[in-house]
């Protein structure tokens, strides 16, 4: 009788799966929003963002599976699928595109540690701990 009266008050699947594909709409505005940053230290806010949003995305599919539903069966029109499939695929391609440029950002900045290293190395030579040569006493 529970589930019965929850099943009543649970909203239509049809418009669970409009605010999901609203929330990956969002999602996919976040990461075109990612791709446009020139810092990449400002990509904190727009993860937790994103984080957010695949959460509540997270909760609707258990909403729909509670349902009764397939959260994974999507929506039933042709047109409506292909509306789910093209956000998620330009969503995983901004996400792609992203991760190339975190992996080129962090291969530049391992190379300016290396190179660092190296003039902290050089310094640490020419300031100290290197053979002396032999001195030469000019009073005598």
């Amino acid at each position: 009788m529970e589930n019965d009266q929850r099943r009543r008050n649970a909203p239509a699947p049809e418009a669970l799966l409009e605010r999901k594909l609203a929330l990956l709409k969002k999602v996919l505005s976040i990461t075109q929003r990612q791709l446009l940053l020139v810092n990449i230290d400002e990509l904190g806010e727009l993860l937790e963002q994103k984080d957010h949003l695949i959460g509540e995305v997270q909760r609707l599919d258990r909403t729909l599976a509670e349902g009764g539903g397939d959260s994974q069966a999507g929506p039933e029109s042709p047109a409506a699928r292909a509306e789910f499939t093209r956000v998620i695929e330009a969503i995983l391609s901004n996400e792609r595109t992203m991760e190339a440029r975190v992996q080129d950002e962090q291969s530049r900045l391992r190379g300016e540690l290396q190179a660092l290293e190296r003039q902290s190395r050089v310094k640490q030579y020419l300031e100290g701990n290197r053979p002396q040569g032999r001195t030469v006493d000019i009073k005598r």
